[in-house]
């Protein structure tokens, strides 16, 4: 354990040169590994994220001090981040935006706005799940049936002579549920803003500062790409206004349905339906313009309207019992979204037509199409639990909108083709291992003229990794194939059910006799992604190992701000980012010459803090990457960023002072494409053993540092 007073003297003494700075990748890595040393001392930084050096004092000074910036813990020290899994469509929908082209021609801007009207489509079925859960199937059918009540005790509140027989003020109560949900979403989102970023708007860069509405034309190295709140807050408001207007329109609809139902004149849930709609369209029209117009004014009329239809909702009542088996509108109002989002995605496909049209609407489609799955699966799960579809003695009758087998049908077709392609994978690297001339080919590079039977096994692992890491060259492919099956799969569910009601828009129908025996397994299949989402949350909160391992995750996703979905979890590069050019920037100015060793995701986070400092500090900077993604992945789906115009630029600033090291099997790293740049390491490095031991391992992405290959680029880059 560390002690304060260690910590601030370390802080306070000068800093050593030269210095070899160490970025962990995905995952996480604890400072103890990086460093080498069982007791580093952190010198920067705080307790989530920190730059730490070896605590010895003693004894003969080092050739460079090695130092490690550690800053898993912004994605992973904290147990509550698990939550952010129940907004993984959000996050896939934000990242989405930054797959697109760079500049201000009309096709762009236009793509743009359609994908901003994706994201807010998937906010809205964010909603309408919330909201199909709480009113539909708790409030308004469990809540009607003492039966169901009966059975749950947290539900028997319902039971109140108040509630019981009144469905409306039983939906107007539910309504709380959806609300409270779109509020905390808010305050975490702010929240998470002021903490990452905010946190450090005092970097030192060479650009300057560029304000406006929308920074979607920002590059890396500018301040407004990571302190960009003001526009943030903006988005985020529309978005919020919207929801609000979604969950009080959506209410209202079926509250002025069920009064209509019973011979009610009801003109003021109709008045909330429309100033809902209206609400909902100018707050729509305002996120597609980039959260330009009164979005404040719209996000707090949106609230005003909820509480409206909730107040006027538990004022006014149903006389006699429940008169409709689901609460009318909100399989509607889902099929609606649905409908909106296929139509976007189509003509997003037809913008991008031979422009990178797959990265970005293949990842928006997959992100709405997961969030159709949590829904449709949750539901169903949930109305099993509370009863059975069909009246019984002992079960109640609860019911759910067939558009949910639907959905799960779609889920069970693209699982099963996810099934095939895997197979199909198996088998091809498979071949790779055994191909007899693909062995012997690996076995010259160790200088072995012939294949010997106690090295097969070896040079099959090899010859495996290598065909992964070939796989992911094939990543945009597999894109083209989930999106042929997201929006192909919903052209056809759209196509089938307007020819069996006669219009698109009708009701929908149930699925057709020969399909129905496979709904059981359908339903429990889209059920999967909720499920697993519950139980990955759940084993957050107490296993710290699963923590990091989920941490990988927000490491990919969570990289980029959040521009076109407000709500996706808190990007950790708005942090780590500008608190790495403040700490290059001390060592320089300290008179550190600085090496940087970077390793897969941690290479992103150095090319940005690369792209950003000014001159000054450049010229005292080396930069070693490491199994990096920057070309193999960024560079291919991010290639306005991360594109050529980036690594050319950094080699530039740097004058010959970066070298990148890739291994053949590594499937993460890769070369970044610039002349004298990359340096090919052989993995395993040799096939030398003690007698009786095994034959060393194929390190893959493991960390390059400890290897010949490292030791002699760090030498090399030492003396330049």
């Amino acid at each position: 354990m560390r002690s304060v007073e260690s910590q601030q003297q370390d802080r306070s003494r000068p800093l050593s040169a030269p210095v070899e700075l160490r970025i962990h990748g995905v995952g996480g890595a604890a400072p103890e590994i990086l460093l080498g040393h069982p007791h580093p001392v952190q010198v920067a930084g705080d307790d989530t994220a920190g730059f730490y050096r070896s605590s010895r004092t003693d004894g003969p000074p080092e050739r460079r001090a090695l130092e490690a910036y550690s800053w898993g813990g912004i994605t992973s020290r904290s147990g509550s981040r698990a939550l952010w899994l129940l907004v993984l469509p959000f996050a896939l929908a934000n990242a989405a935006g930054f797959m697109l082209e760079r500049g201000e021609t009309a096709r762009v801007r236009f793509a743009r706005i359609l994908l901003r009207a994706l994201a807010l489509s998937v906010t809205v079925l964010f909603v309408l799940w919330a909201g199909g859960l709480a009113l539909d199937l708790l409030a308004f059918q469990c809540g009607g049936d003492p039966t169901c009540t009966g059975r749950h005790w947290w539900l028997t509140f319902f039971e109140h002579p108040f509630l019981q027989y009144h469905p409306t003020r039983r939906v107007a109560l539910a309504v709380t549920a959806p609300a409270l949900l779109i509020f905390a979403l808010r305050r975490a989102t702010t929240f998470t803003r002021t903490r990452y970023e905010d946190a450090f708007s005092m970097e030192p860069v060479e650009e300057p500062d560029r304000t406006g509405a929308d920074p979607a034309g920002a590059g890396l190295g500018e301040p407004v790409f990571w302190h960009s709140s003001r526009f943030g807050e903006r988005l985020l408001a529309a978005h919020i206004s919207a929801a609000a207007a979604a969950l009080a329109g959506a209410s209202a609809y079926a509250c002025w349905q069920l009064l209509a139902a019973a011979g009610i004149d009801d003109r003021v849930n109709l008045a909330l339906m429309i100033a809902s709609a209206v609400v909902g369209g100018t707050a729509t029209i305002s996120v597609m313009l980039a959260a330009r117009g009164p979005v404040r004014w719209l996000a707090g009329l949106g609230w005003w309207l909820v509480g409206l239809v909730m107040a006027v909702n538990l004022i006014r009542s149903i006389p006699g019992p429940t008169i409709a088996a689901a609460l009318p509108g909100y399989s509607r109002a889902v099929l609606m979204t649905g409908l909106v989002s296929l139509i976007l995605a189509v003509v997003l496909m037809f913008t991008l037509a031979g422009h990178r049209m797959i990265p970005p609407v293949a990842t928006t489609s997959v992100g709405v199409f997961a969030m159709g799955s949590f829904l449709a699966g949750s539901h169903v799960r949930l109305a099993d639990w509370l009863g059975n579809r069909v009246m019984t003695a002992d079960q109640p009758q609860i019911v759910y909108s067939p558009a949910y087998d639907w959905f799960s049908l779609a889920a069970l077709a693209a699982v099963a083709a996810a099934a095939i392609a895997a197979l199909l994978a198996l088998l091809w690297l498979r071949g790779r291992g055994s191909s007899v001339a693909n062995l012997a080919t690996i076995n010259a590079r160790y200088g072995d003229p012939a294949v010997q039977r106690e090295r097969r096994s070896w040079l099959g692992r090899i010859a495996r990794a290598e065909a992964v890491s070939e796989l992911v060259d094939d990543s945009e492919a597999l894109l083209t194939v989930l999106l042929s099956m997201v929006v192909g799969g919903s052209i056809g569910f759209y196509w089938i059910r307007t020819f069996g009601t006669g219009s698109p828009l009708g009701p929908i129908g149930l699925v057709p006799a020969g399909w129905r025996s496979l709904i059981p397994a359908a339903t429990w299949v889209s059920s999967v992604l909720p499920l697993v989402a519950l139980a990955v949350i759940y084993r957050s909160f107490r296993n710290p190992g699963t923590r990091r391992r989920v941490g990988i995750i927000w490491d990919i996703v969570t990289f980029w701000p959040r521009w076109y979905h407000p709500l996706a979890p808190p990007p950790y590069s708005a942090r780590a980012v500008p608190e790495l050019g403040v700490r290059l920037a001390r060592l320089v100015n300290e008179g550190a010459a600085v090496t940087l060793s970077a390793h897969s995701q941690g290479s992103i986070l150095a090319a940005a803090s690369v792209a950003r400092l000014p001159a000054g500090i450049r010229g005292s900077l080396r930069l070693l990457t490491h199994g990096s993604p920057l070309r193999r992945l960024y560079g291919r789906f991010f290639p306005a960023y991360f594109g050529t115009p980036l690594v050319e630029q950094i080699r530039a600033r740097l004058e010959g002072r970066w070298l990148n090291l890739f291994r053949p099997t590594d499937p993460i790293g890769g070369p970044v494409g610039s002349e004298g740049v990359d340096r090919t390491c052989r993995d395993p490095e040799t096939d030398r053993r003690e007698p009786g031991d095994p034959l060393p391992r194929v390190q893959g992405h493991a960390f390059y540092a400890g290897t010949t290959a490292y030791d002699e680029a760090l030498a090399d880059l030492e003396n330049r």
